[in-house]
């Protein structure tokens, strides 16, 4: 019966000094659980991620699989960080981002139980490279090289010529009458369509000065003359 008493009281007095903080921490800590969570993340192509975790456990280790090799974890102050740098995008202009997925896990070093969350981490990329692509459906493909040139969020198209000048560009518009707005191969059909409304608006124009010189040579006395126009 003594015996039984005596270690209702020791168990008793042990929760006590817990309850006080008397007793060492590593005592207190038993019978936390291990866990982890984190949050996804985003960053900018080439610039710095760094966030720290908060991990739970008895004196808890954290290993991670797919944390990608640009990003380092220090244990000591149990911080992720790195630069996103080291992406190879390759030419691929619609390729906008990347994501990694990563596993971190938790292992509490006195029983060995362990707890893992799994979370993102997604790059926006911010630059784009040249890609030269053959126009396709022409016969002077050797003439013309299609640059998709920093394609951003609207998208960009340029067309250059074998010197490498700019006679297309969908930012600033065309000078080559082989191309629309958008830097598209004109068929050959809608290049006589195009010329020939080309040359209608200019009869058209030509028509409409020469009917504005007509009305003013009624009004204004020796209006000199224009060569080919009969006089009045």
């Amino acid at each position: 019966m003594k015996s039984s008493v005596a270690t209702l009281a020791v168990a008793s007095l042990t929760t006590l000094a817990v309850a006080a903080g008397s007793l060492p921490a590593t005592a207190q800590e038993d019978n936390i659980a291990p866990s982890i969570t984190i949050n996804n993340k985003t960053v900018k192509q080439d610039a710095t991620l760094s966030f720290d975790i908060a991990p739970k456990g008895n004196d808890p280790v954290v290993t991670f699989e797919g944390l990608p090799d640009w990003i380092n974890y220090d244990a000591g102050s149990q911080t992720l960080s790195g630069k996103a740098d080291k992406i190879d995008w390759g030419t691929d202009n619609s390729r906008t981002k990347e994501v990694f997925t990563v596993t971190a896990t938790v292992t509490d070093q006195d029983d060995q139980k362990t707890a893992s969350d799994d979370f993102t981490i997604t790059v926006e990329r911010t630059k784009f490279t040249e890609e030269t692509l053959k126009l396709d459906g022409t016969t002077d493909a050797d003439t013309f090289t299609q640059v998709l040139n920093y394609k951003g969020q609207n998208g960009r198209t340029a067309i250059l010529n074998t010197k490498g000048e700019v006679i297309c560009d969908t930012e600033g518009g065309t000078n080559n009458f082989s191309f629309t707005s958008n830097c598209v191969k004109k068929s050959p059909l809608d290049m006589i369509k195009d010329v020939t409304a080309y040359i209608t608006a200019i009869v058209a124009g030509v028509s409409a000065l020469v009917g504005l010189y007509t009305t003013v040579a009624k009004f204004v006395p020796d209006m000199p003359s224009i060569p080919g126009l009969p006089q009045l």
